[in-house]
């Protein structure tokens, strides 16, 4: 079986559906009709995944009527199909369970469920539906015992208080346990409120769909992030609303590998960042986080230091920054430190930094690797960057204190095209700090660097100069101009996250009369396409052929790789 996929050894190990079997080659297979043996392999069955298993079981596979395209995929009207690996597969919208080629609000048809009833709970019952758990305690003593695949359901409407232990927790690459929720998805979130989530020693968990909310206004609040990950591996932190937290928001450490942040909506932290995969620099000895993360798809906002923080120093860290919305902040936006690689894409950052306390901005990349297709506005400053790779198709509208693109003196071989840079206050469009600019950047071209009155400012080994005296001194930026786009850059100020609609965007977008739209800057094509927003490969990295951890399905499902 190719590395990665699950391999069984007991039909037990198959329970991701019900009537999971272990075929005798080592692959799980479920209950299919439309099969001649009842059965058809896991999606995780290596090269005969979503095949039919032959009528004499013995493994051996037979052509059945897997879909080979979307065309006919449905997901039950509540999600979209997308094709992964050659296969189709179910992205579901909030709240709803992937089963096959359906999105349901309740999967326990398919998967064993135990439920968690605040009100009408009983720690003495079975925690069956009609007879659920009521305490977080009871939560906690059922979860060691969990088999790959049992999903622990809360009840939407519903409140506990405390901190949910989730500790020693196995599930199985085709089959995690779930923490979730259940109940009307019209009905609030499942709330621990003051609570938190701490994960401990578990692998293939998902922790979703809960409302996670601290207090730091009780008399000895606990020194305690929202969520926090540690010595743990293959964890999924999935929709969670996360909010009020005393220090942090989420926070992935200690060893955790292998984690995904994806679809949290965290805002209104009471102390640091909203999220934190770091090592615990503090401790002594140190504490390393592991390698390979994903942090995709999560907003952030209203919080009292950075939004984001990678801070990594193991040199085989992979960790991707890639389609967050994050807002008002007072330190980096986006910050990216590692001994290792990294990517930082597709992001959209808005007034990050202090300008009076003189600290912060929107995205600072201090790693290897790649940074294209964000999107900064009314920051401190714009982008910094030092390392190797690509910067590329990033757009940034400024009106901070600190130069618009700066690329520090640490950085080797930065390649530096297609990037639209607006400013409108009295700094650089780009500052150079270097001192070695032939070994700091190897390609600076193709930029453009918007002005309401013409006028662009470029600054290299501490002097000032315009487009043209730039080029002079440096020899980069041959093909950059500098000069007004139109249609560009009238973007609202102040504009909260949820009104970053179509309207909004439509001031990010040059107008088709530009004379760049066939090779244009910037993360947005004059038609409105994103740019610059794709996981490419990474020259160097060697896992993957440079594009690392590929993640699971709900990360394959919106940026493949390779």
């Amino acid at each position: 079986i190719p590395a990665g996929d699950f391999a069984c050894e007991q039909s037990e190990q198959c329970s991701r559906l019900a009537g999971g079997v272990c075929q005798a080659d080592g692959r799980c297979s479920y209950p299919d009709d439309s099969c001649a043996s009842g059965q058809r392999y896991s999606t995780y069955a290596g090269d005969v995944a979503g095949a039919c298993v032959s009528e004499d079981g013995e493994g051996s596979t037979t052509t059945g009527p897997l879909p080979e395209s979307c065309d006919a995929v449905d997901c039950g009207g509540a999600g979209t199909c997308v094709m992964v690996d050659d296969l189709p597969t179910c992205a579901c919208a909030p709240g709803l369970y992937a089963v096959g080629l359906a999105c349901v609000e309740d999967p326990c048809d398919a998967v064993a469920c135990w439920f968690l009833d605040a009100e009408l709970g009983d720690d003495a019952a079975d925690g069956s539906r009609d007879a659920p758990w009521r305490s977080i305690a009871r939560l906690e003593q059922a979860l060691p015992q969990a088999s790959p695949g049992d999903h622990f359901l809360l009840r939407r409407g519903q409140r506990w208080e405390g901190q949910l232990d989730i500790g020693d927790v196995r599930g199985g690459l085709d089959a995690p346990v779930v923490v979730g929720a259940y109940g009307p998805l019209d009905e609030p979130r499942p709330m621990l409120r003051p609570g938190a989530v701490r994960v401990i020693d578990a692998e293939q968990l998902v922790v979703r769909d809960l409302w996670i909310e601290d207090d730091a206004t009780v008399a000895e609040p606990p020194n305690r992030p929202c969520v926090m990950v540690i010595d743990s591996r293959e964890v999924v932190i999935q929709g969670n609303v996360v909010t009020g937290c005393i220090n942090r928001g989420i926070r992935v450490g200690n060893g955790s590998t292998y984690t995904v942040i994806v679809d949290n909506q965290i805002f209104d932290l009471a102390a640091r960042a909203g999220v934190f995969v770091a090592d615990a620099t503090w401790a002594m000895p140190p504490e390393y986080v592991g390698p390979h993360h994903w942090i995709i798809d999560n907003v952030v906002t209203g919080i009292p230091e950075s939004g984001i923080t990678v801070n990594a120093a193991n040199a085989t860290t992979d960790v991707k920054v890639v389609g967050n919305r994050v807002a008002d902040v007072t330190q980096a936006g986006v910050s990216v430190t590692g001994g290792g690689w990294a990517w930082a894409v597709g992001n959209v950052i808005a007034r990050a930094g202090d300008e009076a306390a003189q600290t912060g901005g929107a995205l600072a990349f201090h790693a290897s690797g790649s940074v294209r297709g964000n999107v900064v506005l009314e920051s401190r400053y714009g982008l910094v960057v030092d390392g190797t790779g690509r910067v590329e198709h990033n757009t940034v509208v400024h009106e901070g204190t600190k130069a618009a693109l700066e690329v520090e003196g640490g950085a080797t071989g930065r390649v530096i095209t297609h990037n639209l840079v607006l400013v409108r206050s009295d700094v650089p469009w780009v500052r150079l700090l270097g001192d070695d600019l032939a070994d700091d950047v190897a390609r600076l071209d193709l930029n453009w660097y918007a002005a309401d009155d013409g006028a662009c400012t470029l600054e290299a080994t501490g002097m000032a100069l315009d487009l043209p005296g730039f080029q002079a001194l440096t020899g980069l930026d041959p093909s950059s101009s500098c000069g007004p786009v139109p249609g560009f850059g009238a973007v609202p100020a102040g504009a909260p996250v949820d009104a970053w609609d179509e309207a909004f965007w439509s001031t990010l977008r040059p107008d088709a009369s530009w004379e760049r739209c066939d090779d244009p800057a910037g993360a947005r094509g004059c038609d409105g396409e994103a740019l610059g927003g794709a996981v490419e490969a990474l020259e160097g990295y060697l896992e993957d052929d440079g594009h690392g951890w590929p993640g699971p399905l709900i990360v394959r499902q919106r940026y493949p790789t390779g």
